[in-house]
């Protein structure tokens, strides 16, 4: 499989087609050969096959019909009956149906146009009533503008064409077909087509599913190409050393991703210093490594390197974006989650929460304009305050596809009227791909706490959470009769006991005065993964610490500060272990609660697990951003 920018050097040609004229260069390289052409004409309104050599007909069948065409017998038979070259175009159904039909025929030449789906017969009929010819795609405006309905004619934006890009008016059918590379040449708009490198008069994306595709589209010389394989995903989000969670997503995301499609990734750190690339290294394979470029973007974009003011005054605000240089050569933008968009987990300071999550919003704009497809993963979702609803469904519906981890998040943005929304789980659910290859044997048991530095969603003061924390630490202690080990939420391989989350965990351990309470020594995300797993009992303070528990069957109680915690616990009919506050009385309540039922938590852990099919869900959004990819 191979990927190519490509467009028709016959000028005449590009403009009478929707995208790069790709398919009048294939044909007529078919028709050299002395073949034949199978491709949908509309003259009128209805779309139908038909099989020819005349070139006139033939560029006929170019440009945009959204609507099933006809396919009669008298087609199917002339099909039959010749023995040269076939040229046969169509969608991947109709290619499915052909192939089923004349099997291994190594005389057709099946060109699948990537499909999106029909529009609706009843509905397309209530917008053309009484029109003698319709064109779905006009380029009088250029190609990145040719959005536009002609009727007789007379071309204009239409609300069936919006319809159609939102997928809102195509047949129910095509919105659960899962079919694609049917073809051995795939054509398609390259909309995600980096600007620099494409043709503003049309610009085809050209796939070669396999050689003799590629051999065909070799032949071809009247055309201009440019390989640009593989593709490349930018992640945002997930690049924050300082929270282990964030990092495991990130890896499963990379390495499941790599088990379905063949792309590459640019990784987008937050915090200017921060070592990403040096802790991917640590955790992931050099193989996949060399696949990983570095970039760096701040939430404050629009600040950095300029004042405010200074944009306002020098219309920067149409120039292009520190974003967009990032992810240039990048066809998709992945934005990783957590509770970046959940209001009751917002920062004390609501101006600066308010104008980060502008900024974000901002972001996703700049995404688009670049022309770039963009999808939110493993997000919680809602809550917001009330004057930010309207920012946010401006922003969010931008998005190609919301994968939210749990029902409370879905149903919040129900209610701002979105439908790019889909359920699954948090990519943490799903077993570190490498895991195996760094197995901690456990010498002895032991119980984990897992600390945070988000300190004041909790507290008035650190002292009184150092304090709370010291007290919970000795009631793990005193319930169990174990070890209580002192894990960081960070890449914690370097930790400085001096400054941060470092000097916090350290207060904790000589505040508990207990010489069985102690600080975890320094360990990579795997490897701390695998210390939870291997724990008797768990308290933590972070999500993701609590979904490595659970992901490995190990009892844990998590200690909410948002309301992602509630959400996934509700979901997995384990909401019983949540407490909601830092109580230090509830939480040792809570201790010595599952410390004595703990064997039948944990089989229930296991149980409602499986029966949810969390790792499926989990995979959902890896799978069908992988489809898109291709």
């Amino acid at each position: 499989m191979r990927n190519f920018i490509a467009w028709s050097k016959d000028e005449d040609n590009l403009l009478a087609s929707s995208s790069g004229g790709i398919f009048l260069e294939l044909a007529k390289e078919t028709l050299k050969r002395k073949g034949r052409i199978v491709g949908v004409v509309m003259p009128g309104l209805v779309p139908f096959y038909t099989f020819t050599e005349n070139i006139n007909l033939v560029k006929a069948m170019r440009g945009s019909k959204y609507l099933r065409a006809r396919l009669g017998r008298w087609v199917l038979e002339a099909m039959k009956n010749f023995k040269g070259q076939i040229l046969f175009v169509g969608l991947p159904c109709a290619i499915e149906m052909m192939k089923n039909i004349f099997k291994d025929r190594r005389n057709i030449l099946y060109v699948e146009l990537r499909c999106h789906g029909v529009i609706k017969k009843d509905i397309f009929e209530k917008y053309t009533k009484h029109a003698l010819v319709v064109k779905f795609r006009d380029k009088s405006n250029g190609w990145r503008g040719s959005t536009k309905l002609c009727v007789d004619g007379k071309c204009r934006k239409n609300k069936l064409i919006k319809d159609y890009i939102q997928g809102n008016n195509i047949e129910e059918i095509c919105k659960k077909c899962k079919l694609h590379s049917q073809g051995n040449i795939i054509l398609a708009d390259y909309w995600e087509c980096p600007p620099y490198l494409e043709n503003k008069k049309g610009t085809s994306k050209v796939i070669t599913i396999d050689d003799q595709g590629q051999e065909f589209f070799d032949s071809l010389d009247n055309i201009e190409r440019k390989e640009h394989c593989p593709n490349k995903i930018a992640i945002m989000g997930g690049m924050t050393v300082s929270n282990n969670g964030t990092l495991i997503m990130t890896q499963n995301f990379i390495e499941y991703m790599l088990q379905k499609a063949d792309v590459e990734f640019t990784l987008l750190e937050y915090e200017k210093g921060d070592t990403g690339k040096e802790v991917m290294e640590r955790i992931l394979p050099k193989s996949i490594t060399n696949k990983i470029d570095y970039g760096f973007h701040s939430a404050w974009d629009l600040l950095d390197g300029h004042k405010l003011l200074g944009y306002i005054k020098s219309i920067k605000w149409i120039d292009q974006s520190n974003l967009e240089k990032q992810i240039r050569d990048c066809e998709t933008v992945v934005y990783l989650g957590g509770d970046h968009f959940v209001g009751k987990a917002i920062l004390r300071n609501r101006m600066l929460w308010f104008m980060r999550m502008l900024f974000t919003f901002w972001d996703f704009r700049n995404i688009k304009r670049a022309g770039k497809k963009l999808y939110l993963v493993s997000q919680t979702m809602g809550q917001l305050p009330w004057y930010t609803n309207l920012f946010a469904k401006w922003a969010f519906s931008k998005a190609d596809g919301i994968y939210c981890r749990d029902d409370f998040s879905m149903k919040e943005m129900r209610k701002l009227g979105l439908k790019n929304i889909h359920r699954c789980y948090d990519l943490a659910f799903l077993p570190l791909y490498n895991e195996s290859s760094c197995k901690i044997e456990h010498k002895s048991k032991y119980t984990v706490l897992v600390v945070s530095d988000l300190w004041r969603k909790y507290c008035d003061t650190k002292d009184e959470f150092i304090d709370k924390l010291a007290y919970i630490a000795n009631a793990l202690n005193k319930v169990t009769k174990l070890p209580v080990y002192l894990m960081a939420h960070s890449d914690n391989q370097n930790m400085n006991y001096c400054v941060g989350e470092g000097l916090l965990i350290k207060k904790i351990e000589c505040r508990a005065q207990n010489k069985h309470v102690s600080i975890l020594p320094n360990a990579t995300p795997i490897m701390q993964r695998q210390i939870l797993g291997g724990s008797q009992l768990n308290v933590s303070l972070r999500m993701h610490a609590s979904i490595s528990s659970l992901e490995q069957g190990t009892p844990v109680i998590p200690i909410a500060y948002s309301a992602k915690f509630k959400a996934m616990y509700s979901d997995l009919q384990l909401e019983d272990l949540v407490v909601e506050r830092l109580n230090t009385f509830e939480v040792a309540d809570k201790i010595e609660e599952v410390w004595h039922y703990r064997a039948f938590i944990k089989f229930d852990i296991v149980n409602k697990l499986e029966h949810n099919n969390i790792q499926k869900l989990a995979l959902k959004p890896i799978m069908e951003i992988a489809e898109n990819v291709q």
